[in-house]
């Protein structure tokens, strides 16, 4: 083809889709033998002065997915190629962009390896024609084996991990997947059932591994519970037992602990410099402590947490640098006037999101009501006014007494978790369910994180 030719070729391609030249490329593909629905693809580069690389890849024909290289300047193109369903074959090639040439390897194929049997499985529904968001639901499933995961939006596992212990019971109540870094990030209680009776903690863990199942790092954190939260320069921030003896009278309260990459605490939060713990006053039921922290939440624009306690029916917001309590919303010392200064909004809540002009709250209730809702709530901070925007719950209603979680998405519909009954929706503002998830029977659901993609921002992609 002439140099005239193949210029009016890239010009009209152009217009099209750009212009299209063969990578003279041979892309090596290696399944990891920890998580076989992840896999590598490496080859050496042949453009250097390419602005991006990447895989595209897809069932059938599709390759309609992308996975970014991060390091351009590396001596070899590595891209990590996720979000694929088990025991499926894709297909995929490898490209470099330079300026709008893209050059394209011939087609290879990956094989995913199957699921494990122990995981329950997981049926999917979505409303035709409903704008739902797409994406990926990042949790646990919290049966026998308690196991990490990863489902996209068919209700298939495209990841999963499963902590192995001495113990008899691994309890992970919260999966994230790191914001930076091709990471996973869980918390594991160690619980021994059997000589100690139900619940009972021996060891608990934050730790990292790689999305291809590496061990990268762990933390041995025996008073640790629930909830973390992950700070941008990879700080991570728990709740924690805060025992303390009380006339006698041993009696549990909670802290927020701060643990650097390196493994350094720092204590930011007790409540017992914040808050009084009344002997003559019954918290929750038998056995669950005085305050019982079970959710955290970290905002870096404004450097405060968010915690909810339980057994006090409020959420508080903390300074991160002074450990002071800003304020209060529900309970005894609710800092907030309108509908929370007269019926408490909320009841024995779990997680819960601060969105623009206010917060959502996954209000579990009491056991006796046996019924759970999500509540928004507006929030004014300036005029102290707390008032009861709107309420969601399941038709036919569900309860979930432990756990349970809610979060705003990006399409403005709000993403629900009843954790004990083993069920996630997506619903609109109007109460329309448009995507729903459901365990088979046993199969319950911890926190869950929505992410519309795997893919770290660092590799040009956003949460």
């Amino acid at each position: 083809m002439s140099a005239r030719m193949f210029a009016c070729v890239c010009l009209l391609a152009l217009t099209l889709s750009g212009c299209e030249e063969p990578l003279e490329a041979s892309p090596q593909v290696q399944l990891s033998q920890v998580i076989p629905t992840v896999a590598t693809v490496r080859w050496d580069p042949v453009h250097d002065d390419a602005r991006q690389a990447f895989v595209e890849y897809g069932l059938g024909q599709a390759f309609d997915r992308r996975a970014p290289v991060t390091d351009l300047e590396a001596g070899v193109r590595e891209a990590m190629v996720l979000g694929m369903k088990a025991d499926e074959v894709y297909q995929f090639r490898a490209v470099e962009q330079v300026a709008d040439v893209r050059y394209v390897s011939d087609t290879g194929t990956i094989r995913t390896g199957a699921a494990p049997t122990y995981l329950p499985r997981i049926e999917a529904h979505s409303a035709p024609g409903s704008q739902m968001a797409h994406g990926f639901a990042v949790g646990s499933i919290v049966s026998i084996p308690c196991t990490a995961v990863i489902v996209d939006g068919d209700g298939d596992y495209v990841w999963w991990h499963r902590v192995r212990s001495e113990a008899d019971h691994v309890f992970i109540p919260r999966v994230r997947r790191s914001r930076v870094g091709e990471w996973v990030i869980f918390l594991a209680e160690e619980q021994d059932v059997a000589q100690n009776g139900p619940n009972h903690t021996v060891g608990v863990r934050v730790a990292r591994i790689g999305l291809d199942g590496a061990p990268l790092l762990s933390h041995s954190l025996p008073a640790a519970h629930h909830d973390f939260a992950e700070l941008p320069d990879g700080t991570i921030a728990v709740l924690e037992h805060d025992d303390r003896t009380v006339d006698g009278k041993h009696v549990r309260g909670d802290r927020i602990v701060e643990v650097r990459p390196a493994g350094a605490k720092k204590v930011i939060w007790s409540a017992w410099d914040h808050l009084e713990w009344d002997p003559d006053v019954v918290y929750g039921e038998p056995g669950t402590g005085w305050t019982h922290a079970n959710a955290l939440d970290y905002d870096h624009e404004r450097d405060v947490y968010h915690v909810s306690l339980r057994n006090l029916d409020a959420i508080l917001e903390i300074d991160r640098a002074t450990g002071d309590v800003l304020w209060q919303l529900g309970g005894e010392g609710n800092d907030f006037g309108g509908d929370a200064a007269h019926d408490p909004l909320f009841q024995r809540q779990h997680q819960f999101e601060f969105i623009d002009g206010g917060v959502l709250v996954f209000d579990n209730g009491l056991v006796s009501e046996s019924h759970s809702q999500v509540i928004e709530i507006a929030l004014d901070t300036g005029a102290w006014t707390a008032d009861l925007a709107s309420t969601y719950e399941s038709d036919p209603s569900l309860y979930s007494m432990v756990l349970g979680d809610v979060a705003r998405l990006p399409n403005g519909n709000d993403l629900v978790a009843w954790s004990t009954a083993g069920v996630v929706e997506e619903a609109t503002p109007d109460g329309e369910v448009v995507w729903k998830l459901q365990t088979q029977l046993g199969g319950g659901i911890g926190y869950v994180t929505w992410r519309r993609t795997l893919y770290s921002r660092g590799a040009g992609e956003e949460e």
